[in-house]
């Protein structure tokens, strides 16, 4: 059954409606910069984009502490059931972007690891 306005007050649909926002705002930030060229900037710190997820996830947590702060009625339950499925989908969106940059860059510190090695017993065998 669809929550309308008399069922929950507009102030909560609204606190709502930015928190589901900021989800998916994280995760379309996080599908724009996909690959592992997008999380370093050309100084090599983390790109602007990554750390304005971060902070957004900031400032979701604080929002998601506010709403829950008041207890949800028993006629809220089911939209807020819907909202949060949805929401946790994002984030898995965002988990997964994540873990497949994570297991990219350990596979390019690990070819650059056996780049130096290979350097350095390179280097070995000339001065020998």
């Amino acid at each position: 059954m669809p929550l309308s306005s008399n069922n929950m007050h507009k102030q909560r649909l609204e606190q709502w409606q930015e928190i589901e926002n900021i989800s998916q705002q994280m995760r379309d930030m996080s599908r724009l910069n996909e690959s592992l060229s997008g999380i370093f900037d050309d100084n090599g710190y983390v790109s602007q984009s990554w750390q304005q997820v971060s902070r957004l996830d900031d400032k979701r947590m604080m929002l998601l502490e506010n709403f829950f702060s008041i207890p949800i009625g028993s006629d809220e339950a089911d939209f807020l059931a819907e909202k949060i499925t949805k929401m946790l989908s994002l984030d898995y969106e965002v988990l997964a972007i994540s873990q497949t940059i994570k297991n990219a860059m350990t596979l390019s510190f690990a070819k650059m690891g056996y780049q130096q090695r290979a350097a350095v017993a390179y280097g070995s065998v000339q001065t020998a």
